[in-house]
């Protein structure tokens, strides 16, 4: 009651007027437009009835200083406001129900938004947490890329290991063959010496120089058995590497397997974690 004439007497004060009407309107009309009111009008009877036209009719009857136009504005403004009591305590009782609907979906709302932010919280959290994932899987990959191009120069190195050792063996099946022809051409040495002893007797000298010649003979045979010997042993041991490293050839294929296990897994925990999240 003082705020508004102080404020009309501004000048250009339309708007601070319309927004003391609002705040009045929002927060003090409820409380303050109810009984005991200090204007108070009394609407009475004799028939007991409030019939609107009845009532009017007894208004033109009567001879008053008031003008008959105004005496019938002010019943039919006198009986509207009472036929309308029951509509405006009803529309009061909607106006309240519905101000405490709006207050409660004001709490859920500033609820959602709450949940809202703390959703957008944690899908940042998450979203970092996936490309943190997707890093570690990256790098995964270049260390898998790493290991076959390893796994192939490895492979390529075995290869030229099993080729050399093929021709090592074909080596040694060559000097085996030549060692049989000699072991026959020195059985036959010692079959014509067995038919030439009474012979050898005359020929002393000569059949021991022969003699030396087959001891030296059989030197070198025994030399190049050592050698047929070592070229074997060499063999198994780069038989027994080529075995080592197709072990590790196949521990490494499961590495790789479950490295590839643990991704595809990584990946479909992410995937149902998006999809509950959308959901």
């Amino acid at each position: 009651m003082m705020a508004l004439p102080a404020a009309q007497a501004l000048s250009d004060s339309e708007e601070l007027v319309a927004m003391i009407n609002r705040f009045y309107n929002q927060n003090l009309y409820t409380s303050d437009n109810r009984p005991p009111c200090y204007r108070t009008v009394i609407l009475a009877s004799k028939q007991h009835s409030l019939d609107r036209d009845l009532i009017i009719g007894k208004y033109e009857k009567v001879k008053a200083d008031v003008p008959a136009d105004a005496k019938l504005k002010l019943a039919d403004l006198l009986l509207n406001l009472k036929l309308e009591e029951p509509r405006v305590a009803a529309l009061e009782d909607e106006l309240e129900e519905r101000t405490e609907w709006a207050f409660q979906l004001r709490d859920e709302i500033e609820k959602k938004d709450r949940y809202i932010e703390k959703l957008q919280s944690e899908f940042k959290e998450r979203t970092e947490w996936a490309f943190k994932l997707r890093e570690g899987v990256e790098d995964r990959d270049r260390r898998i890329v790493e290991l076959q191009d390893e796994l192939g120069e490895r492979t390529e190195w075995a290869t030229k290991l099993q080729e050399e050792a093929g021709e090592k063996g074909q080596r040694i099946v060559e000097l085996q063959d030549k060692l049989e022809e000699r072991t026959e051409w020195g059985l036959g040495l010692q079959d014509e010496l067995e038919e030439r002893t009474e012979w050898a007797l005359r020929l002393r000298d000569e059949v021991q120089e022969k003699d030396r010649r087959i001891l030296g003979l059989r030197d070198e045979l025994e030399v190049q058995t050592q050698w047929a010997l070592q070229l074997l042993e060499e063999l198994g041991q780069k038989d027994q590497y080529l075995k080592k490293l197709q072990a590790e050839f196949e521990e490494r294929t499961q590495w790789a397997l479950q490295l590839d296990e643990e991704l595809t897994r990584i990946k479909q925990s992410w995937y149902y974690k998006l999809f509950m999240r959308g959901r």
